[in-house]
This record gives C-alpha cells, sequence and structure tokens, in this order.
C-alpha cells in the first residue's frame, strides 16, 4: 500500500518483518542492535551492514523489506560510488525495489533529503534516531511508541554526535572542532568524558535505587 507523506509517495507496509541496517560507526551500530535486542518484535529479523558490499551481499540474500542507510560511509567497497548512502539506496532499490528505503545522518541539509527521494529513499531522519522509531513510522503506527522505546538523554544525543564527527573527520580532532563549532581544547575534555547513560531514570528506578 502506497500513502503521501509531505508530497512524497511512500510504501505502507502493515508489518515490518526484516530490517537492513547499514552504518560505519561501530558505536552507533552497537546502540543500534541493542534497541532492537530489547525489544518486543520476536518476528523481526536484523541484518547489519558496515559497508555498501555488505548490504548488498544482505540485499541479494534475504527479503529486505526496510533498509536504514547511513548517509557518510567509509570508502571500503569496491565501488567508489557507494561511499555515499544515498548511491547506497540507489543500489538497494534496483536489488529489492519493493524495499522501503530510510537515509539517516547527523548532517542531514535539504539537499542530501533531495537526493535520497530521488535514489528511492522514503523519507530521511535526522542523527540520533530510534530503530524502533522508524519501524513505526513505516508502518503508520508512529504515534503508538514502541514498548521498548524511551527517548535518549540530552547529553547522550551529544556524546554520540560528537563521536561521529569525530569519526567522519577521520579522527581529526582540529577538523572535528572546526565542523562542530567549538575549540579544540574543548573537544578534547569532552571526548575524555564517559558516555553518559543513554536514558533518564523513570520515578519509579529513581525510587527503587535508593531502597
Amino acid at each position: 500500500m502506497w500513502s503521501r507523506r509531505g508530497g512524497v509517495m511512500m510504501r505502507s507496509l502493515s508489518r515490518v518483518r526484516s530490517v537492513l541496517i547499514l552504518d560505519d560507526n561501530e558505536l552507533w551500530l552497537r546502540s543500534a542492535m541493542r534497541e532492537l535486542r530489547q525489544s518486543t518484535r520476536e518476528d523481526l529479523a536484523a541484518f547489519y551492514a558496515r559497508n555498501a558490499d555488505e548490504a548488498l551481499i544482505h540485499a541479494h540474500r534475504q527479503v529486505i523489506d526496510l533498509a536504514i542507510v547511513d548517509l557518510h560511509l567509509t570508502s571500503e567497497s569496491r565501488d567508489l560510488h557507494c561511499a555515499s548512502g544515498i548511491s547506497v539506496i540507489k543500489a538497494l532499490k534496483a536489488t529489492c525495489p519493493p524495499c522501503v528505503a530510510v537515509l539517516t545522518s547527523a548532517h542531514l541539509t535539504t539537499k542530501h533529503v533531495d537526493l535520497a527521494r530521488d535514489a528511492g529513499a522514503s523519507f530521511s531522519e535526522p542523527k540520533p534516531v530510534s530503530i524502533m522509531g522508524i519501524i513505526a513510522r513505516v508502518e503508520g503506527t508512529l504515534m503508538v511508541t514502541p514498548p521498548s522505546f524511551r527517548t535518549i538523554t540530552l547529553a547522550r544525543a551529544e556524546w554520540e554526535h560528537i563521536h561521529r564527527v569525530v569519526g567522519d573527520s577521520g579522527n581529526n580532532i582540529s577538523e572535528a572542532a572546526r565542523r562542530l563549532g567549538i575549540h579544540r581544547s574543548v573537544l578534547q575534555r569532552k571526548l575524555r568524558r564517559v558516555a553518559p547513560p543513554a536514558h533518564a531514570q523513570t520515578v519509579e528506578e529513581t525510587f527503587s535505587s535508593t531502597d
């Protein structure tokens, strides 16, 4: 079934049975794996790829309902054009036309969104983003919050964003600081911090921790 959202024709799935997540950021990929493991969706098969080649292999071997693709990828693919998530989406749609593709990035611009749509993406989402939230949007149940979904804390979102930018900058601290608009010494201080909790304590958790 197809629906029009924001002027874009989008294929709606009553139930996403398989999801492919392509991201070269190990931290974010592990976070996605953890979120899916904690979900109540026992009927959901998840496949993970760290580069374009791995993603396309999965697409050839499996029936993929939903592909969540990062914009900036390390150029490890034999096809250098696939260093862009937009190019990967185009290749995935050619391999599996029914697949719903979603572009994600911490650095989305209007141009990226337009190019991704032209390549076949149903929509784009800025990071940090919830995998279950994307699945709910594709299934048309976004207003029903998945039981396992909890909003990420501001401190964790900042921490993940900083590490993503550093990775995108090739671990060049000066370049990462320039992109983030902060002084190099400030960035170095933030990088020395331990990862903050991903989720805030609920009232019940706060009381139980004081017992």
